[in-house]
């Protein structure tokens, strides 16, 4: 049974992240002696449009699966999944990635036939196996981890397959990858990503005669998190450590065949279990390698176990901080503090390694008064020490994602327009859309636009401006390392903050248009005449976790199919 398994493009540029998740159906395709299956890497070898449509007619598959991980592939899914059913009308087109969160849209708006829910290595398996029989949709019924449409045109959910056990997680061939992709991107060197190694050239061990022209890899070391944010877009429920021992055998494999010295880790929860933390650091200690953590918790780091990793070889420690307001942390249902996040930048700095203030804004409830705590908040995480970049912030907004209570709750109060024509015209929107870009994101606060466009650019100038003031300009010049315009004026911006909201709109009105910034401008001044914006008040009461105000307060809507429900409610 042919398969073709292919990725979707994200953003303009693929990054050096290797697409483990298909990489792991390849494995197990593989385990099950189906030899009948193909990677296509569009993501990673980005060729054109017409390419692709050559290059799935030339195989002519009976199964196409097409891997979306975020669901701001909406549009290039729809545009590849129709073109396709056209092309190859027998073709069996399944949905695989967080995109399924939205099952029911992409089965009646796109070429989709089957949307697999959740981890897809079984579920994948019964699937080529069962199509070797059928391609009717209907008669997968009985697998479990699919969403399709039944004879009745409505939804069937078949439930969750069972989780694989943590040993028999991400078992990747870096061979498979090899023969479909330039590995340079994927096993990377100074040259190949700079962005890549700059995470590690602050460390004094970085310029050791030893580590020069060692390799760079990204790799994850465990699946989920035990935490459920309420933007946060996953399958899977709680965190599944892969056994330090298994990890030590993939990354030996690797040296030996790529001779690597760098590792990033970028796990959602790394090291939350101490036990598998201290058994890691035990096991990575003894190959020398220099490593980062792109996702840790701030309630489950102390300075023993930063010391401890860094003995071990890490350099830098990223956390997920996302806001400097205990109520705004409160609505993402984070279940850390203020205090916690304080106490973590300062353990991490005091023992040398580098971090980055990681922040979400505009959150329902966010105001003028959370976004000054949190402003406060990373002035006292970027003056810690004269060393660090103050600068370097890390500032995105929220975005409503299908299967997440923020995306529900955009539902609920018309933010989305009710509807598969409303939804669709948001994910459509989206598409390929930066989180940081204010301009494709939806407002959920009871402010105007151009409030919560200036809100990031207020916290990072102030930000600079407190550094200066502790530190001195001529410290301040030598810790930025990167100039823009806001991190090479300072004081400049610090009295020219006033300036924020003309500037804003500047800048909107030129990326999106005339009317797009006679609307803008429109929505401000009525806010600031009458105190009121034309969404009306989105949050009643104190802010509280978001899925709790979904549950208690504001239900399901009537509209949704029962089959539907527990996607929209995330996991």
């Amino acid at each position: 049974m042919k398969t073709l398994l292919v990725t979707t493009p994200i953003r303009d540029a693929a990054d050096n992240f290797p697409p483990i998740g298909v990489l792991a159906l390849m494995k197990a395709v593989r385990d099950q002696g189906i030899s009948e299956a193909v990677f296509y890497h569009i993501d990673g070898n980005r060729p054109s449009y017409q390419e692709v449509l050559d290059r799935i007619q030339q195989e002519k598959p009976e199964i196409l699966g097409i891997s979306a991980v975020v669901s701001t592939a909406y549009d290039y899914m729809k545009r590849l999944s129709l073109d396709i059913k056209r092309l190859l009308p027998e073709t069996l087109i399944v949905l695989g990635g967080n995109m399924a969160a939205c099952g029911e849209l992409a089965l009646r708006r796109t070429g989709v036939d089957l949307c697999v829910l959740g981890e897809g290595e079984t579920v994948l398996c019964n699937i080529i196996e069962r199509a070797q029989s059928t391609t009717r949709p209907v008669g997968y019924g009985d697998i479990p981890g699919l969403l399709f449409l039944g004879e009745d045109g409505q939804p069937v959910n078949t439930g969750y397959e069972k989780p694989l056990p943590a040993h028999q997680l991400y078992p990747i061939d870096w061979e498979e990858l090899a023969q479909v992709s330039d590995m340079r991107r994927y096993v990377c060197d100074e040259t190949s990503s700079p962005h890549g190694f700059s995470k590690f050239q602050h460390d004094p061990r970085f310029q050791a005669p030893h580590r020069r022209g060692k390799k760079l890899v990204t790799m994850v070391g465990s699946k989920g998190c035990v935490a459920r944010c309420t933007f946060c877009h996953r399958w899977q429920k709680g965190i599944r450590y892969i056994p330090p021992e298994l990890l030590m055998q993939r990354l030996e494999a690797l040296i030996e065949r790529y001779d690597v010295g760098f590792v990033v880790w970028n796990d959602e929860n790394f090291g939350t279990d101490k036990r598998w933390l201290k058994a890691f650091c035990q096991g990575i200690r003894k190959y020398d390698l220099l490593w980062t953590v792109s996702g840790m918790r701030t309630n489950c780091i102390d300075p023993a176990s930063i010391q401890l990793m860094k003995e071990a070889g890490c350099t830098t420690i990223v956390y997920g901080m996302e806001s400097g307001s205990d109520a705004v942390l409160q609505m993402m249902e984070k279940k850390i503090t203020v205090a916690q996040n304080r106490q973590a930048m300062a353990w991490t700095l005091e023992a040398d390694l580098d971090t980055t203030v990681q922040l979400v804004i505009g959150m329902p409830g966010e105001s003028p008064e959370t976004v000054a705590e949190t402003s406060a908040f990373v002035q006292y995480c970027q003056s810690l020490r004269p060393e660090h970049d103050p600068s370097r912030i890390s500032i995105t907004y929220a975005q409503a994602l299908p299967g997440t209570p923020l995306y529900e709750f955009a539902r609920q109060k018309g933010l989305i327009e009710p509807g598969f024509d409303g939804e669709e015209k948001y994910l459509l929107e989206i598409s390929d859309a930066d989180a940081a870009d204010v301009t494709r994101t939806i407002n959920f606060t009871d402010y105007p636009d151009l409030e919560l466009h200036a809100w990031r650019r207020r916290i990072q100038i102030a930000a600079n401006y407190h550094f200066v003031k502790k530190f001195g300009m001529a410290q301040y010049k030598k810790a930025v390392k990167q100039k823009t315009l806001l991190s090479a004026h300072p004081l400049l911006f610090h009295y020219l903050e006033f300036m924020l909201i003309p500037m804003g709109w500047a800048i909107a009105t030129r990326k999106r248009g005339l009317k797009y910034g006679a609307w803008l401008m429109w929505d401000y001044l009525r806010f600031k005449i009458t105190g009121r914006v034309g969404r009306g008040a989105l949050l009643e009461g104190q802010p509280r976790s978001l899925r709790k105000i979904l549950r208690h307060e504001l239900g399901d809507l009537p509209s949704d199919h029962e089959a539907m429900i527990p996607l929209r409610r995330g996991r």
